[in-house]
């Protein structure tokens, strides 16, 4: 769950109950999330934007140090993590994990306390993250891995692509030219396993015909792996495994200068296939044909050859599907928040 807030330049925390001693008045505010699908999800992140009229009150109750922590119903606290402790207009981002989301939730938000947020909290992320890069705003040149894989993005051009404002938080740019990249590592590859890999893009125009945000093989045989192919040419997501190759192609044409959530299911149960999803729904479907799939080159956000030119905010990668319901979930999350969130009354407690 994420967590943006402005007011203030501040430092907030999270995690368990606020102080029994508290300088200042703490408040309760209830927060009821309306997800778009009855599907139960279980350990979701699910994004929280605090609307203007909220947050006067947490600016004015919250000074250096103060705690932001937030509870299921019956009063545990959820993990979390910071991403964002000051954005230009002050805001501050959180990643909260919720254990179940199934229709309507309620959960409890607590601040005016003295615990603090941490910065990275790998156990908010379970075993079947590979990876999850936010793109902080205060990291300049690598992008950290916010799971304990550690699979960190480096450089591999002079300059790295500068972080800007993204759909939440920070995000990268690329210009054609800039390249980030991630070791090859076993958390990184489907093998003979079903897999996710998601994420989020603002492309305003084309290099070439084939231009990939991501690439981790998968554009040609040899190259076991998969990629994103986003140019003049009819986008696709391809996985390559053995002697074959599938693509699940899409029409892009009405997806440039715009925020677009593109996910690549590897779905290996009978029968198997490969979907392409956009922005929360499947838009093509193929059968699975690939043998396992052992890539052994680095995961590289445009690649030298067939470059991407674009911004590119928070990608993932899972091991095991992502069912219909979560990727619509985390598309509406983001894209609809005023329609996903509603917000109680904050309530003085002692």
């Amino acid at each position: 769950m994420l967590l943006v807030m402005a007011g203030c330049d501040v430092v907030y925390g999270l995690g368990g109950r606020a102080s029994d001693a508290r300088e200042a008045t703490a408040y309760r505010q209830r927060i009821t999330i309306a997800p778009p699908t009855s599907e139960q999800l279980d350990d979701v992140p699910v994004a929280i934007t605090i609307p203007m009229e909220h947050r006067a009150r947490l600016a004015g109750v919250t000074p250096l140090g103060r705690e932001v922590a937030f509870f299921d119903e019956s009063g545990e606290p959820l993990e979390g993590e910071v991403e964002q402790l000051s954005q230009p207009d002050g805001a501050l981002v959180a990643w909260v994990r919720l254990p179940h989301l199934a229709g309507d939730t309620a959960i409890d938000m607590e601040y005016g306390g003295d615990r603090l947020l941490p910065r990275r909290n790998p156990s908010m992320w379970n075993a079947t993250y590979g990876a999850v890069w936010h793109f902080s705003p205060d990291e300049t040149d690598a992008a950290l891995d916010a799971t304990s894989n550690e699979n960190t993005l480096t450089t591999s051009t002079t300059t790295a692509p500068p972080t800007v404002p993204g759909l939440v938080g920070g995000a990268r740019s690329f210009d054609g030219v800039t390249t980030m990249e991630a070791a090859d590592d076993d958390s990184l590859d489907p093998a003979s396993g079903s897999f996710t890999v998601s994420l989020w893009m603002h492309k305003p125009t084309n290099i070439g015909p084939f231009d990939m945000p991501l690439f981790k093989g998968g554009s040609s045989i040899g190259f076991d792996g998969y990629d994103f192919e986003l140019g003049t040419s009819a986008w696709r997501g391809c996985v390559v495994g053995g002697p074959s190759k599938d693509c699940a192609f899409i029409d892009g044409s009405d997806l440039q200068g715009a925020w677009v959530f593109l996910a690549l299911v590897i779905d290996r149960t009978t029968p198997a296939t490969l979907t392409m999803f956009v922005n929360g729904s499947p838009r093509s479907t193929v059968p699975l044909t690939v043998g396992p799939i052992n890539g052994t080159r680095p995961l590289t956000l445009s690649i030298a050859g067939t470059p991407y030119s674009g911004i590119l905010d928070e990608i993932r990668v899972y091991h095991g599907v992502r069912s219909a319901g979560w990727i619509t979930t985390e598309q509406f999350n983001l894209n609809n928040p005023t329609s996903f969130l509603t917000f109680g009354e904050p309530v003085a407690i002692e």
